[in-house]
């Protein structure tokens, strides 16, 4: 039975990474712990087969079913026994486009764009292979299927068909169009997907999505919040593959009030996650009830947002904002694997999850698009937080995290980067000072985040409900203004938050109401740093020639003349020894002019020629190590 798995990496090779080119997928694997991340797949496959053969002979004995399908539909798999008590993975079973705006970037959406996946590639793992013949995987050049079969499964699964189309379908019918209709998929079945995921991480994989977890009725008290072996397992993943982001449905288990008897803070109204749901590096997606009514204009919601009342509540056991996200999973139409022009409206955050999976890979696709790379996991995560539209109560909470994605206001900030936005991904060194200073609009809240990747944390003894942080990095923003401190949301216990000193999340949000003026801005840390830590910072609601680093990053800055007909002069000293990455974008966020200049001296001078672009407003990005600075340039 498991002879497949030892030539799985041998296998893998011929399926992954055809979306993306060799040159894009080494521009970022590069920065990966290829060493570590095998090391681990190596360590996760024999643990994986360790497991399951004992799963299988305590089946065996015991007369229980290998796998079933439960009475609501879900389809269970036997993976492994704990306190000599067996325990499942379970399936968590045109309009959640519309409810996280990403049909906005879509061909004749909104915002002008044709961003559908383009030389993309979803991944998915689930509890069978999609039906590969399905009219929705159809490539419309070929006529073949647009999925391929990343490892040994053969099982035709409902679940799994419906999931990969939530992602990818080509729109045969326009309900059932995917976020990414014009991406590939990868399929896998979810039997040692731990190895399997760090093979296609490391051969380019962006974003995957895992729609199952563990069986909720089958597990210890202890589990439900803990960060165990499985959480741990996750992050040490992410952690080393820095380019890569995992989605994970946060479970079916909302009105089960009885499966945990011993939930935090004694309220059987939460306390519902478990396994990979409970990472921290990871985004786990929630579930609403359909959304009826959306501005086609601007995106923004006009009817109340409510949960569906089958979505599991968080949160982690330290209180960690889990869910992170929430997305339309009710009622959502897609493929079913009964035949090739079959389709079912499906509940559950097996839906959401694979929607929000999808609008971050249009993201992924359309900063590579304008800005000539991929982000960092630590900023896609912290855009999709950061831009989220708020629901439930006021700020992050255990129900919905963040809110409802919103994919179209995730685009305008990358856009207006540099202007009315501000992305940095920068690296905190032992003893760096790195400042801010951000101007308000005086219109808009000014909303400032940082977000990052952690190392993987101490994982929990077995007690229940160990409030003790994992957070191995406590790093954080320091918020000041004439004297008056701001702090970050967190939650105070499960249905309580508050702002204040946050050292618990590794996405911490500055929501400013009313905000004017301006604002210092200083990355803190406290504790031990085990290596250097990349982090992302994401400042919305700014004036548009506000935006300013407070230390003199680039001694002796001098760009003249400005306004220029034509020819601007940029000089600066520098001591630096990287290259200097130079940017022109137009006032839309365009990349219009990039150029490299490498083996750079004491002093940099270079003359910009803009004789050949109209008379505007453009803008210049300088690039130069961990150094980023930001200027205006008017040619007339």
């Amino acid at each position: 039975m498991f002879s497949k798995y030892p030539i799985l990496f041998f296998l893998l090779i011929s399926f992954i990474g055809f979306g993306q080119t060799k040159s894009e997928i080494a521009s970022f694997t590069k920065d990966y712990n290829k060493t570590k991340l095998n090391a681990l797949a190596g360590e996760f496959q024999t643990n994986f087969l360790k497991e399951k053969e004992i799963a299988l002979e305590y089946a065996k004995l015991h007369a229980i079913p290998v796998s079933y399908y439960d009475a609501e539909g879900s389809f269970l798999e036997l993976m492994k026994i704990v306190e000599n008590k067996p325990i499942y993975y379970k399936t968590t079973n045109r309009n959640a486009a519309r409810v996280s705006r990403a049909n906005f970037l879509h061909a004749g959406g909104a915002l002008g764009l044709d961003i559908e996946g383009q030389n993309m590639t979803a991944y998915v793992w689930d509890g069978g292979i999609p039906r590969l013949s399905h009219v929705e995987f159809e490539d419309p050049d070929t006529g073949d299927s647009k999925i391929s079969i990343g490892d040994s499964g053969s099982q035709n699964h409902d679940h799994a068909t419906h999931v990969m189309g939530t992602f990818v379908a080509n729109g045969a019918i326009a309900n059932a169009k995917g976020m990414a209709p014009q991406a590939v998929g990868v399929a896998y079945d979810w039997n040692n997907d731990n190895s399997e995921i760090i093979s296609a991480a490391n051969n380019g994989m962006l974003v995957s999505n895992h729609s199952y977890g563990w069986d909720a009725t089958q597990i210890p008290d202890w589990y439900f919040g803990a960060y165990n072996y499985a959480s741990r397992a996750v992050d040490q993943m992410l952690y080393n593959a820095p380019y890569y982001m995992m989605l994970v449905a946060a479970g079916n288990d909302g009105q089960d009030n009885s499966s945990n008897g011993n939930p935090l803070d004694g309220n059987n109204m939460f306390d519902k996650l478990s396994g990979t749901s409970t990472s921290k590096n990871n985004l786990v997606v929630a579930n609403s009830e359909d959304i009826q009514v959306i501005n086609s204009t601007t995106g923004e919601l006009v009817s109340t947002v409510a949960i569906n009342n089958s979505s599991s509540e968080g949160p982690t056991d330290d209180y960690r904002i889990k869910p992170d996200i929430t997305g339309n999973g009710t009622s959502v139409i897609s493929s079913w694997g009964t035949a090739d022009d079959d389709y079912m409206a499906a509940t559950g955050t097996s839906m959401s999850s694979p929607s929000v999976a999808g609008s971050l890979l249009l993201l992924q696709q359309f900063h590579n698009e304008e800005t000539g790379g991929y982000m960092r996991a630590a900023t896609l995560k912290g855009l999709a937080l950061h831009t989220a539209t708020d629901a439930g109560m006021l700020g992050p909470d255990a129900i919905f995290g963040w809110g409802i994605l919103n994919t179209k206001k995730a685009v305008e900030t990358i856009q207006n980067n540099g202007n009315t936005t501000f992305i940095e991904e920068h690296t905190y060194n032992d003893g760096d000072v790195i400042e801010y200073q951000f101007v308000s609009d005086g219109v808009n809240p000014l909303q400032i985040s940082i977000s990052f990747i952690d190392p993987p944390g101490p994982t929990n003894s077995g007690v229940a409900n160990n409030t003790t942080p994992v957070l191995v990095h406590d790093l954080s923003l320091r918020v000041l203004q004439d004297g008056t401190y701001y702090h970050p949301w967190k939650l105070t216990g499960v249905d309580t938050n508050t702002q204040d000193t946050n050292s618990v999340d590794p996405f911490k949000r500055f929501d400013i109401d009313n905000a004017s003026g301006t604002y210092d801005v200083e990355v803190t840390f406290n504790g031990t740093l085990i290596a250097p830590q990349d982090f992302t910072i994401i400042a919305t609601g700014l004036e548009d020639t506000g935006i300013s680093v407070s230390e003199e990053l680039l001694s002796n800055y001098r760009l003249f003349p400005n306004p220029s007909t034509d020819l601007f002069n940029l000089r600066f000293k520098t001591n630096e020894k990287n290259p200097v990455l130079i940017s022109i974008t137009d006032i839309t966020g365009k990349v219009l002019k990039r150029q490299e200049y490498k083996n750079v001296g004491n002093l940099f001078q270079n003359t910009l020629d803009l004789s050949a672009f109209s008379e505007g407003i453009y803008f210049l990005q300088i690039n130069h190590g961990a150094i980023q600075q930001f200027d205006k340039l008017i040619l007339n």
